[in-house]
């Protein structure tokens, strides 16, 4: 995705660590939505996404990497979404699968631009945001309390989790309603034709920066083969 850089201290985290994380996310949304639901179903998405992301960072203070984070925020919406569904009151209705379908082809969109090498073949650098908060903080390390409190727990894990989730939580009535919900109407047709429009054109801007970093790299690399050329001769 973007660039990446390692403190001293980052730590490798094998594909298999990272699958494990996320096999433990999704076992905490079903969880969290298979209890007796006491509570509303809004409390109980927020529940798990706060749980959810403990998780994450458990993982990453373990094997000192906070890019086991990232894929976190594009995925855990989908979980919510359907534990929403899934222990709703009544069937889902039309207005629950589309919004579900459009969250679903964000998702895909974003894997396929970006995709996470953390799946197979584990992570080995840390984004360079994460490095560059903490070097504002006067931290040239991760091994202190600080980073992990300040730059990982709080900045790099929490708030992107509570960003994604003041949009995400309003949206919980459209998955739980049911046969409740109110028929479909032109504003659906906006909505969905707004959103598919969106998930297009991030998807060709992907692209295009796909291939500008790929020809910037080509030239880069040209320039640095002529520099050998030059000093060798």
């Amino acid at each position: 995705m973007g660039r990446e850089e390692v403190f001293p201290s980052t730590g490798f985290v094998p594909a298999s660590a990272c699958c494990l994380c996320y096999a433990l996310v999704a076992a905490v949304f079903g969880l969290a939505f298979a209890v007796p639901q006491h509570a509303d179903p809004w409390y109980n998405g927020l529940l798990a996404s706060v749980g959810a992301t403990l998780v994450v960072f458990g993982f990453a203070y373990c094997y000192r990497n906070t890019s086991i984070y990232d894929p976190f925020w594009c995925w855990y919406p989908l979980f919510a979404a359907v534990g929403w569904m899934a222990t709703a009151s009544s069937a889902p209705s039309a207005r629950g699968w589309y919004t579900l379908v459009l969250i679903a082809g964000w998702i895909l969109r974003y894997n396929v631009s970006w995709p996470w090498e953390g799946w197979l073949h584990g992570i080995r650098t840390e984004d360079w945001r994460y490095v560059m908060m903490a070097k504002k903080l006067g931290l040239t390390d991760s091994l202190g309390a600080g980073y992990w409190l300040l730059v990982s727990l709080a900045s790099s894990h929490l708030v992107p989790t509570m960003l994604v989730w003041s949009v995400l939580g309003p949206v919980e009535k459209v998955w739980t309603a049911g046969s409740e919900a109110s028929p479909l109407g032109p504003l659906d047709a906006v909505a969905a034709a707004a959103s598919l429009g969106g998930i297009a054109l991030q998807f060709v801007a992907d692209r295009s920066l796909r291939t500008f970093r790929q020809r910037s790299a080509g030239a880069a690399g040209a320039a640095q083969a002529k520099s050998l050329e030059t000093q060798v001769c």
